[in-house]
């Protein structure tokens, strides 16, 4: 992954020898110089054993914020503290998972962490969660959920420069993006007006103060036509 702005460092995830198929798979995060070769690991000393899907904060010097480990069909949440170490704040089965259930989705450049976790409610679908730093819970409400359908890691939309979370990609019966920043929002509604036989998805990186957007446009009867709102 490489980093914004004009250095040249990149991200690279690198899968670590074991010393027997019954060890865990694991992976340490490696911030790497391409001009000078120099590299360093993230995530401290004491990365947890069997450490897979990271969240790193965003910005030009990313850190680690969240790790998923899985190790003899558990699954464990990690979260970063301030002493550079890892804290597990939450476990259950791989396969199963459960009331338990919890992911790190993303996080953004302050380091609030965003999470999927299982709704305590009757349908137990699962929804998009602000995490609590000082609870090291999901909040109590979810920022987003979908009557009927589990909200899983289908992408969000970042602004490049204010790294504001503007959208979160899901998908119900067609692929689509649920908007937060009303700027954004007002821009779906004018596309939704022009084009209303189709759905019509958009891309951005600088959402709000750019000119333009590249909007795809396809149905079950048009394959996807690619347009640049102004």
């Amino acid at each position: 992954k490489t980093l914004p702005g004009d250095g040249d460092d990149v991200l690279l995830l690198r899968y670590n020898e074991r010393e027997s198929q019954e060890e865990a798979i694991s992976t340490t995060l490696v911030r790497l110089n391409t001009r000078s070769k120099s590299r360093t690991d993230l995530g401290g000393s004491k990365v947890p054993e069997g450490a897979t899907d990271w969240v790193m904060s965003r910005g030009s010097d990313p850190q680690p914020v969240a790790v998923l480990s899985i190790v003899k069909e558990r699954t464990r949440m990690h979260v970063a503290d301030r002493e550079g170490g890892w804290t597990s704040v939450a476990e259950y089965n791989t396969f199963t998972g459960g009331a338990d259930y919890i992911r790190p989705a993303w996080a953004d450049s302050k380091g609030q962490l965003y999470v999927f976790a299982t709704q305590n409610n009757a349908e137990k679908t699962d929804a998009l969660y602000r995490f609590d730093s000082a609870t090291r819970k999901p909040e109590a409400s979810p920022l987003l959920s979908l009557k009927g359908y589990d909200l899983d890691e289908k992408g969000a939309f970042f602004d490049r420069e204010t790294e504001e979370l503007l959208g979160v990609v899901n998908l119900t019966d067609a692929t689509g993006v649920v908007w937060f920043n009303a700027q954004m929002k007002a821009v779906q509604a004018q596309v939704d007006k022009l084009l209303p036989g189709t759905n019509n998805l958009l891309g951005c990186s600088r959402c709000v103060n750019g000119r333009h957007v590249v909007v795809t446009a396809y149905s079950d009867r048009q394959s996807a036509v690619h347009f640049l709102f102004d």
